[in-house]
């Protein structure tokens, strides 16, 4: 069994929580829970401005990494100009087996998943609304990856949005 090293962070990183989004690392301190000792993050979360305190020992485990490179963030951009990459998510499925596959996508907090989902999702959109639970994700994602290509590329997110819109188009 191999064991994750966690990245180190500092305060002012950008960051990224799986299940958040892009977040600042504002402080790392000392907290007691449960009579022991821990250090941990405090991320401030852009999307929902909410206040995170994530263990430094198990941030990784948990989902904390650092942005992705601006290559990384290509190839998500390359997903959404292509059908290829969703064909997983486009085979028949019961409802419950295709929310599974989003949750566990949406989960993994990476870009690549992110732009899957809403290439899938905003493809199922044009067709019919979404449910509400597959509507959440897909806002969820898009927002997230918005936040993510802004940050990386050092654009606005009003530009990432029409970034990624171009490429839905």
């Amino acid at each position: 069994m191999s064991v994750i090293e966690d990245e180190k962070f500092g305060i002012g990183d950008v960051v990224v929580y799986a299940k958040h989004g892009v977040g600042v690392v504002e402080e790392i301190s000392e907290m007691e829970f449960r009579g022991e000792n821990y250090s941990s993050y405090a991320i401030s979360m852009k999307a929902s401005g909410i206040r995170l305190f994530v263990p430094t020992a198990r941030a990784s485990e948990m989902g904390l990494r650092s942005l992705r490179t601006e290559n990384d963030l290509n190839e998500s951009v390359r997903i959404l100009t292509s059908d290829a990459d969703i064909k997983e998510l486009c085979k028949t499925r019961t409802w419950k087996e295709r929310k599974k596959v989003l949750d566990d996508m949406f989960a993994s907090g990476c870009p690549i998943d992110l732009a899957k989902i809403v290439k899938y999702l905003y493809g199922k959109n044009n067709v019919k609304d979404l449910p509400n639970s597959e509507r959440k994700i897909y806002d969820f994602s898009l927002k997230f990856l918005i936040h993510e290509i802004a940050c990386v590329k050092g654009i606005s997110e009003e530009e990432a949005d029409n970034v990624i819109a171009e490429c839905l188009c």
